[in-house]
């Protein structure tokens, strides 16, 4: 599922770990886009409403750096840029909104809407070691090495992988060496 929002609702919808980047039109009542430059912004995200801004999930806020861009926003754009490592941990159902403190007065841009991480085969961590698998006559496999057997000697030799480089080791008359 790519990152989504629904016009109606506001919803998000993110894959969990993915970079998120929102683009967020900011209009002024008149429905044309409002020059948000010298503007400042806070992108809140709780597990729920009556959570105190203390037990945020997280927050982002601008300069860029801290997660809101603001490079075109004398044209009314605000990018609001949520990094992988801040969805990595969560799951489930959350909400957020967008507030905008302008000229001293604020004013909430997107208001407590849902946010839904979605759950993603792929997660922080190392993949574990595939299982001991011993074919016969062929090659025996265990962890990251391979033995082969010379059919002309009987001799054992062992492939592996280390630093990044395929090495040869053997011969050898037993297994493993």
């Amino acid at each position: 599922m790519a990152s989504s929002i629904n016009p109606l609702d506001n919803e998000l919808r993110v894959d969990r770990g993915d970079d998120v980047t929102l683009r967020v039109p900011i209009y002024d009542s008149a429905g044309a886009p409002l020059d948000c430059t010298g503007a400042s912004f806070r992108f809140t995200v709780k597990a729920s409403l009556d959570d105190a801004i203390g037990a945020a999930v997280f927050q982002l806020t601008n300069p860029s750096v801290n997660g809101i861009d603001m490079t075109d926003a004398a044209s009314g754009i605000v990018v609001v840029t949520m990094p992988a490592a801040y969805l990595e941990g969560m799951a489930g159902d959350y909400v957020y909104d967008l507030e905008m403190t302008l000229a001293g007065k604020k004013t909430t841009v997107i208001s407590a809407a849902r946010l839904f991480v979605q759950k993603d085969v792929t997660t922080p961590g190392v993949a574990g070691s595939p299982a001991l698998v011993i074919e016969e006559f062929a090659s025996i496999s265990i962890a990251v090495a391979e033995y082969f057997k010379d059919q002309a000697t009987g001799k054992f030799w062992k492939k592996v992988f280390e630093n990044g480089q395929e090495n040869t080791y053997g011969p050898s008359d037993t297994v493993p060496f």
